[in-house]
């Protein structure tokens, strides 16, 4: 009677409530892989504004205090970028500067006084730290080199070269190698550090984003736009070359982010001219929508008056672009060029990042609201899911930042001793922990809907075909995973699913993943050091004909479903 009476209840309940229905037929046909390197992370070290990894080392014990380093773990991330960021190219930041008995310092511990500027900073989490805990976690590593310096010329570019030779010999060359005695000596040091086997690590960059640090004060010479690209490739072609002197069996990553419109230095043709396939990775980093300086509505200045909270959050979570049926898709310039000369991409930094910067508010404007922090997590999801589009070309997504205290793309908030997940972070970490290796069709029995994104918030765009429901489909031997983002603001969706194609079984068993938020509360809970969102998990059993599935509004769902 009880089970009669709730069964009646629950169909009542769906009856009145805000609801749109979208069915599904997956489909046995592989249109893609799916990289378990697509859901890694960037653990960066930044400017004092933002705290990094050093806001949770433990003022006592100087290394990273266990709760931080226990999330990090419970994330099972697959791959980590280190350290930066901007600070590698920084004119006077050395990779030296994060281990001990470096013999390029007068002092000889951390932490460091940085002499050109008088600052000191603590690197207490320095490279040992981090390569230790990747080993301990099972994550890929991936470090950067310094570049820039090479091809502007503010440092000597031989003294940059050999930094780069040093830092792989610390980190790969046994303490034997057949090595000059002057990079020789820091693999040397590693083992006096503690560390007698080397790392091994096999993923080296070759700077970071030339086009902000180097390309743009270049031009500023008068050198052409010919001349600054020529001189980046020579960079890294030097650099390449110091480091596999060091060790030839590691993978290189080179960036092309200066190919993007608008900045036109052609780049890739040069690099694969000069080094073919002797690059295994191109790399550009994406961001949206960053300090948003102009709001337009249909292409009109507007104020916070004609702007509200969920105007925001349809903008936000719209994705940078979408396909046919409004999906979000990741389209661009560089990636063409890399997949014109064959080679794979790696997206080594990305995220949501945005903040009111608006330069075109009318006098009688409402002070703008903060931008609520659920739909910035979302809105990195629409980014995922266009990564994931693409993933046929691209194999590696390392999101900002895992570990910090003021930007709101953190991953661990650990601010004012904080120790919470934020949103962008938890999302990539469902994924990654939830995923196929092989990306399937699907088709919609009726077209799903959509709506006109109007508004430009920065750099992200309008939109005019947005679909309230982007779905992706992933599949391994063992299950079927749909990944779902549910746009609409107010609405459920029922979701039937015919996966016959797939599962050709009648009765099955999902397990469903649902990652929803505090659209309103967000800030306050942040500050409580509180996380905006949760998981639930929760298990549902079919009994023949269709899976019904219930997407809530302004949630991510991962729903996994077993083959056999």
């Amino acid at each position: 009677m009880i089970f009669r009476f709730l069964m009646l209840y629950t169909c009542m309940c769906s009856l009145f409530s805000e609801t749109y229905d979208v069915s599904i037929t997956l489909e046995n046909k592989v249109i893609g892989n799916i990289d378990d390197r697509l859901f890694g992370q960037f653990l960066e070290h930044v400017h004092k504004a933002e705290g990094g990894p050093e806001a949770a080392i433990d003022p006592k014990t100087k290394k990273m205090r266990p709760a931080v380093m226990q999330k990090i773990k419970d994330m099972q991330i697959p791959i980590i970028r280190f350290p930066g960021g901007g600070l590698v190219e920084a004119p006077h930041y050395r990779w030296t500067h994060m281990i001990d008995g470096a013999y390029d310092r007068d002092e000889h511990a951390r932490p460091v006084t940085v002499k050109k500027d008088g600052n000191t900073r603590s690197y207490y989490f320095g490279l040992d730290e981090f390569l230790k805990m990747c080993e301990e976690h099972n994550s890929e590593p991936i470090l950067v080199v310094k570049c820039a310096d090479v091809a502007r010329g503010y440092v000597p570019a031989n003294e940059i070269i050999e930094q780069a030779s040093s830092m792989i010999a610390y980190c790969n060359a046994p303490v034997d190698a057949d090595l000059p005695d002057n990079i020789l000596r820091w693999a040397k040091l590693r083992a006096a550090n503690g560390r007698v086997k080397p790392y091994a690590v096999k993923l080296w960059q070759i700077g970071n984003e030339f086009t902000w640090v180097a390309a743009h004060r270049m031009e500023k010479t008068g050198m052409s736009k010919e001349q600054v690209s020529d001189a980046y490739v020579d960079a890294v072609v030097k650099i390449y070359n110091a480091l596999v002197k060091v060790d030839k069996n590691i993978e290189l990553i080179v960036e092309n982010n200066m190919e993007e419109p608008g900045m036109d230095f052609k780049v890739t043709d040069k690099i694969a001219e000069a080094l073919g396939d002797k690059i295994h990775y191109i790399t550009t980093h994406k961001y949206f929508s960053w300090g948003i300086k102009v709001l337009q509505k249909n292409g009109k200045d507007i104020g916070f008056n004609d702007f509200t909270p969920k105007d925001y959050w349809y903008a936000a979570t719209s994705a940078p672009g979408t396909d046919e049926r409004g999906m979000a898709y990741f389209q661009k310039v560089e990636l063409d060029k890399a997949k014109e000369h064959g080679y794979k991409m790696a997206i080594t930094e990305w995220n949501w990042n945005s903040w009111w910067s608006l330069k075109n508010l009318p006098e009688d404007s409402p002070k703008p609201f903060d931008e609520p922090m659920w739909a910035k997590g979302v809105a990195a999801g629409s980014m995922l899911h266009g990564f994931m589009r693409a993933s046929h070309h691209i194999s590696i997504a390392t999101q900002s930042m895992l570990v910090g205290t003021g930007w709101d793309i953190r991953a661990i908030d650990v601010k004012n001793g904080n120790c919470a997940y934020h949103p962008s972070g938890q999302i990539t970490t469902l994924y990654g922990k939830h995923h196929g290796d092989k990306r399937y069709a699907w088709r919609a029995e009726s077209d799903i809907p959509t709506y006109n994104q109007v508004f430009t918030l920065g750099q992200l765009p309008a939109n005019p075909k947005v679909a309230y429901l982007d779905l992706i489909v992933s599949a391994n031997a063992d299950h079927v995973y749909l990944h779902i983002i549910n746009r609409d603001f107010d609405k459920d969706c029922k979701l039937r699913v015919n996966s016959d194609a797939l599962l050709p079984i009648s009765q099955g068993q999902a397990e469903i993943f649902s990652l929803s938020g505090e659209f309103d509360g967000g800030r306050k809970l942040q500050e409580a050091g509180k996380e905006i969102a949760t998981v639930t998990h929760a298990h549902q059993q079919r009994q023949g004909g269709n899976w019904n599935f219930i997407v809530p509004a302004k949630t991510v769902q991962v729903i996994k479903i077993k083959r056999n």
